[in-house]
């Protein structure tokens, strides 16, 4: 109510649909003047002629609205109140209803058209409430100047304009307020739709951000890291062969780096297939985690010489996107050993129980500094991928490392 005064707001907005306006503004006055005229006809008070000329006078409100009037209400949905069209019409009726009460008393009725014309088409509350009194104080000099002022007749029509002002008010402000609640819930509604466009805007962006992260991680964690396995034994063939020579037994050990390059380039292949399907490892479609934590531990000792002791204690059934997590945590921290640690042995601990799964890795290599910053995807890579799967990651290091990977099997 008072955001509709403040604003310059009508209290009331008619609808976009205006047809029945035309209904009331020529409806009323019409009905309202045959009805007068008709009971003044019958013997009614104050006789023929004063009945036909009220109800000449009230004639003129349709004819106003006819000509000038309607446009009003184009005006109105412009969001201009009170324009000189608007002025003139709502005098007109004041002028009308006044004039034709004072002719005959039961043009008084005009009110119930007056009264909602000035509500729909003024500037606010309180251009309402003036309208409202100028409506009641014409109809009250109107009804007691057709009885020649006198004093019954004036305390009567003090009376009937309070009693019809108060009602005025009290309709007047009651819808108002309905209508400013309407407006106000349709403004927090579309509020409401921005900002869940906005959301939804926001969540497809942090989506597409976790998207790449992940395939960023699995990238590294599989593919770059065959790879990196492949370009080594590359090398190591490539001195085998210059240091060999004829000897059998170079060529054999070169033979054999050889198909371990094509084994790795296999895996990476079918890792990067696995990628691209958008499904899980296919090393662990046979015999789950543990397994494929050998496969991987036997090729690493393979590739790198360094011995790999695989343990397992898997008490309680892991699901598979947490065996994905565990072989990607195992995969990474082997690769630090090869790539950092200088170990002469590393041992892996699968293990899963009283509703966690975890796993543990040590090496006997010369450790790093755990506070401090480090360049690289891995152990950051491993804490975020553990993280999205409520799991954590404990990393000690003085000579030798340990790294241990646990995540929630709930």
């Amino acid at each position: 109510m008072s955001s509709a005064a403040g604003s310059g707001a009508s209290p009331v907005r008619p609808p976009a649909g205006w047809g029945w306006w035309d209904v009331a503004s020529v409806g009323v006055p019409l009905v309202t003047a045959l009805a007068t005229w008709g009971v003044t006809l019958t013997g009614g008070w104050p006789g023929p002629e004063r009945g036909l000329a009220s109800a000449a006078v009230m004639l003129v409100a349709p004819v106003a609205w006819l000509t000038f009037g309607r446009r009003v209400v184009a005006e109105e949905a412009d969001g201009r109140f009170w324009t000189p069209r608007s002025l003139a019409y709502q005098g007109v009726l004041v002028v009308v209803l006044g004039v034709a009460t004072g002719l005959a008393p039961n043009a008084a009725i005009l009110q119930c058209l007056a009264y909602p014309t000035v509500w729909f088409f003024a500037a606010g509350v309180r251009g309402a409430v003036v309208g409202s009194a100028v409506v009641a104080s014409s109809m009250a000099v109107g009804h007691a100047a057709g009885q020649e002022w006198a004093p019954d007749a004036v305390g009567g029509a003090v009376v009937i304009a309070l009693l019809s002002f108060g009602l005025s008010m009290g309709l007047g402000l009651w819808i108002t307020r309905i209508a400013a609640y309407g407006e106000e819930r349709a403004r927090l509604l579309d509020e409401l739709t921005a900002a869940q466009d906005r959301l939804a805007h926001v969540n497809r962006d942090a989506g597409m951000l976790e998207e790449r992260e992940r395939i960023a991680r699995d990238i590294h964690d599989t593919i770059a890291q065959s790879l990196t396995g492949i370009v080594l034994l590359a090398q190591r063939a490539g001195t085998e062969l210059r240091a060999g020579g004829e000897d059998a037994r170079a060529a054999a050990r070169a033979a054999a780096t050889v198909a371990a390059i094509e084994e790795n380039a296999r895996d990476a292949l079918a890792e990067a297939r696995g990628l691209v399907a958008a499904v899980s490892p296919a090393s662990l479609d046979d015999g789950g985690v543990v397994a494929a934590v050998r496969r991987f531990a036997a090729r690493f000792e393979r590739e790198t010489g360094i011995p790999v002791a695989v343990t397992d204690d898997v008490r309680d059934p892991v699901a598979r996107d947490t065996e994905v997590v565990l072989l990607r945590c195992v995969q990474e921290a082997l690769a630090n050993v090869r790539k950092h640690a200088g170990a002469t042995r590393t041992t892996v601990h699968l293990g899963s129980a009283h509703g966690a799964a975890s796993v543990r890795v040590e090496d006997d290599g010369c450790g790093f500094d755990v506070d401090a910053p480090h360049d690289g995807f891995g152990l950051e890579g491993m804490r975020r991928r553990l993280a999205v799967d409520g799991g954590r990651l404990d990393v000690t290091s003085g000579p030798g490392t340990r790294l241990t990977a646990t995540v929630p099997t709930r």
